[in-house]
């Protein structure tokens, strides 16, 4: 491989990596100035500035449920009264969360996430998942991440009792996939259903659009075009 190509392949590996960007949605901007209420959220676009994702739930008979941001505590969501969202050496879960359950634990439902710009991966934090009855070692919950069709690209599954965050919280799980292509939407789903769960901090990296690789890889054929001849 001669001087050029190694400083092209060097450059392209570069370009590709700075336009793969990280984003976070925690949810403490989306209520502003009276943290007393709940605000419906479902389906609406939270755009991170690399990407734009929305949220919606389905019940255990596949039927879409509403979302809301509520904060800690009020009244009965993930957290009663006078409770507070755990955080840790690793982990800092602020004051607002995600939940179907606006009004306290009723319904057993799962997640789901659909994003904008294709994704590498995603993680978040799961609350109080069996609060109300207690999960063992056979109610597993699993993350999975799927392409634009819906397809399983990817998936984490975990049981409560056995957190690697090693956050010394029985009411904070947080799961992490990634995958080797790309996928546009994901999803929480618990092995038996829950209510009065929550979700937080969804971290995930956009991957380039093929479109703006190739202008870069242009760009890039293009300097090493003007290099050579000056």
């Amino acid at each position: 491989m001669n001087k050029l190509v190694k400083q092209l392949a060097f450059a392209g590996a570069l370009a590709f990596a700075s336009a793969s960007q990280a984003g976070m949605i925690g949810f403490e901007d989306y209520i502003k100035n009276d943290d007393r209420h709940r605000k419906n959220a479902t389906d609406v676009g939270f755009d991170t500035g690399d990407n734009n994702v929305s949220f919606f739930a389905k019940n255990r008979l596949g039927v879409s449920k509403k979302v809301f941001v509520v904060r800690e505590g009020y009244p009965a969501d993930a957290y009663v009264p006078g409770d507070e969202i755990p955080s840790g050496p690793n982990y800092d879960g602020g004051h607002f969360f995600l939940t179907e359950d606006k009004n306290g634990p009723s319904t057993r439902f799962d997640y789901f996430m659909n994003f904008e710009k294709g994704i590498s991966d995603l993680s978040l934090a799961v609350y109080d998942y069996g609060a109300y009855g207690g999960p063992t070692a056979n109610d597993p919950l699993t993350l999975f991440l799927y392409d634009i069709d819906w397809n399983e690209v990817g998936s984490y599954t975990t049981t409560p009792g056995g957190n690697p965050s090693d956050i010394p919280d029985p009411n904070l799980i947080l799961l992490s996939a990634s995958t080797d292509s790309v996928a546009y939407h994901a999803a929480v789903i618990f092995s038996k259903g829950d209510v009065g769960t929550g979700i937080d901090n969804v971290r995930f990296t956009t991957v380039p659009e093929p479109g703006s690789v190739a202008l870069l890889a242009l760009g890039l054929v293009g300097l090493s075009f003007a290099r050579r001849r000056a």
